[in-house]
């Protein structure tokens, strides 16, 4: 006998002996069973009454609750009146008469009625015409109430109104306060329940359901889940894993992925990286598509986590529960968004580019650009590590495949990896460099995740990787693409005798004020106009005097730039009084002034710096 075949069963029962408890992992459908498949197998007998026990924290709230919902459900006569005023002055008088024998202030009820709580004048019965009423009281673990009074409260209905009465809750998930170990959760249980039915479910008709019943965004999205059903059957195949207990040793224990909420909410998720996929025809869908479900549901289940080597040993573990299951095919920025929440339309834009790019290797050595060496074949690494180590070396990767290049150095040394060459980190760090020139030159962004080093993890890695990693960490710290663009464009802008740049850029990022900026400034200050000589002193100030403050600024380039600029302008003051201009030598002292307040504010801020030091 099936599980909803045991609870119509119970339900046909007559004066039964007790409540039935209907069990299960929280989210594996009991209460969709109960909404769909039982109400449906009993439409012609029975009427049912279900009631949630949610957040509720009193008893006589829960009794007024069971008759509200026994009214909605059994009589739609008295649910007209409760709550309606127009409606119920209009037909209540032949319901007050019967009370008014009770109650005699109601015998002139079309006026009073709404005053009182007609709920405390109504007795439910467990018979409505002749259908059999049937309670349903659900989430009993997640009711306020104290445990023992609650399962006394609900047996009332079963043990003297003589309802068939289902109780369902997660077992596993009930507690019994302090107050009450005088009588244990067992012995209450003995008392007050018939039998137990336990909720293994069905997950393929449940999957087929779901899938039946949403439309899940578009048509040609639900005919992708359709076509990929095994693969979300898999979710639920898993029983037993092992895990590590606090004594190091490992033991096989229980586990219990039956959430069919999760298993929604990923489907709903998955369709909105699916039109991503899509947009940029992305091939293997049904691969990210099954990362992205196992990711999700092992997410809600507690077993990703973050430790000092990234997602690494979670990602392992759930590598062994699914073996399918490849963190190739799980997009950094969606793994962010399970994560932290975080959907960043830019930066997965970016990420799938690079994607649909990497999908056209076909050399080793660009396959371990962008794999982690560990989920390779060792064929592959032995027969791209040279090529890899050559485009290293030359400077022919971005950044950030020279940070997985240094993440996989660790994996090298922890898996015994056999290399045809040792690396050469000396030479890594000189394509670097060069790696850092051609964007500078070609002002290239990194409009994608930052792949990085944590600070737990830096124990795992040799010296010398970790000097080329904080190479690269620095250069992206200072912004030095940004800064060195900023610096073209002024030195552009000036030549061009645009003398409004300052206040242009007095809010953006400079790395320092250095000797071109300065030959540049100078040259702009002496074509200025008479009108242009007044005021460009005072707004070079009000530019540098915010920059000299900010984190990244390299102060011995920026005073000797300063310095610098400072001779210039002394010797261009001398000019301008041999030949007589008197007003342009006092513009440039005026100038000199601001350069030396200037250089006095890099001096103590160095200063400050160093004492904290």
């Amino acid at each position: 006998m099936n599980t909803v075949d045991e609870l119509v069963y119970y339900c046909k029962e007559y004066n039964p002996v007790g409540t039935l408890m209907f069990t299960g992992e929280w989210g594996c459908g009991k209460t969709y069973l109960i909404e769909q498949e039982l109400k449906k197998k009993l439409k012609d007998s029975h009427i049912i009454v279900r009631i949630s026990l949610f957040g509720v924290n009193n008893i006589d709230g829960l009794k007024m609750t069971v008759k509200k919902q026994w009214l909605s459900q059994c009589n739609t006569f008295l649910n007209k009146i409760q709550g309606k005023e127009k409606k119920a002055k209009g037909i209540v008088s032949g319901f007050a008469s019967g009370l008014s024998l009770a109650v005699p202030q109601l015998k002139s009820a079309k006026d009073t009625i709404l005053s009182i709580n007609l709920l405390d004048y109504i007795d439910i019965k467990p018979c409505v015409d002749d259908k059999r009423v049937v309670l349903v009281f659900d989430d009993l673990e997640r009711s306020g109430l104290n445990t023992i009074d609650l399962l006394g409260c609900i047996n009332e209905y079963c043990e003297n109104y003589h309802f068939n009465v289902i109780i369902v809750a997660n077992e596993k998930r009930i507690t019994v306060e302090e107050s009450d170990k005088s009588i244990n959760y067992a012995e209450i249980k003995e008392k007050i329940i018939e039998r137990t039915v336990y909720h293994k479910p069905k997950f393929e008709d449940i999957i087929d359901s779901i899938l039946d019943e949403n439309k899940f965004g578009n048509e040609d999205y639900k005919k992708f889940l359709i076509t990929n059903k095994v693969l979300i059957l898999e979710v639920f195949e898993i029983e037993r894993i092992t895990i590590k207990k606090d004594d190091g040793e490992e033991e096989e224990v229980e586990f219990n992925n039956y959430n069919i909420r999760s298993l929604k909410c990923a489907l709903q998720d998955f369709y909105r990286v699916y039109k991503k996929l899509v947009s940029y025809k992305v091939l293997d869908m049904e691969k990210y598509f099954y990362s992205f479900i196992i990711y999700m549901m092992m997410y809600k289940a507690g077993v990703t986590e973050e430790g000092e080597y990234g997602f690494l040993f979670s990602d392992t573990k759930i590598k062994k529960m699914f073996p399918r299951f490849s963190t190739s095919f799980l997009l950094n920025n969606i793994r962010k968004w399970i994560e932290y929440g975080e959907w960043n339309e830019e930066l997965l834009n970016e990420e799938l580019k690079i994607i649909v790019k990497q999908t056209h290797f076909t050399e080793s050595k660009d396959i371990l650009k962008c794999h982690r060496f560990i989920e390779l074949e060792e064929d592959i690494i032995r027969t791209g590590f040279s090529g890899l180590l050559k485009d290293c070396y030359a400077g022919n990767m971005n950044l950030n495949e020279y940070v997985f290049f240094i993440q996989n150095s660790s994996l090298i040394s922890r898996y015994n990896i056999e290399l045809p060459e040792r690396i050469n980190w000396n030479k890594v760090i000189d394509g670097i460099n060069i790696c850092f020139e051609k964007y500078i030159k070609e002002n290239e962004s990194e409009n994608y995740v930052l792949l990085k080093i944590t600070r737990d993890s830096r124990k795992n890695y040799e010296g010398d990787a970790l000097k080329a990693h904080d190479l690269i960490a620095d250069f992206r710290k200072k912004n030095v693409v940004i800064c060195e663009n900023n610096k073209k464009c002024y030195i552009e802008e000036i030549q061009s005798k645009k003398m409004d740049i300052f206040k242009k850029y007095q809010n953006s990022i400079f790395r320092a004020f250095d000797g071109d900026m300065a030959e540049a400034t100078l040259s702009g200050f002496e074509r200025a106009t008479q009108s242009e000589k007044v005021y460009l002193p005072g707004d070079f100030e009000g530019m540098w005097e915010k920059i000299v403050y900010r984190e990244e600024i390299d102060f011995e380039i920026t005073k000797n730039g300063f310095l610098s600029l400072l001779d210039g302008l002394k010797k261009l003051k001398s000019q301008y009084e041999e030949k007589g201009k008197n007003i342009s030598a006092v513009h440039t002292e005026t100038f000199i002034n601001v350069i030396n307040n200037l250089i006095n504010n890099v001096e103590k801020i160095e200063n400050e710096k160093r004492a904290i030091k």
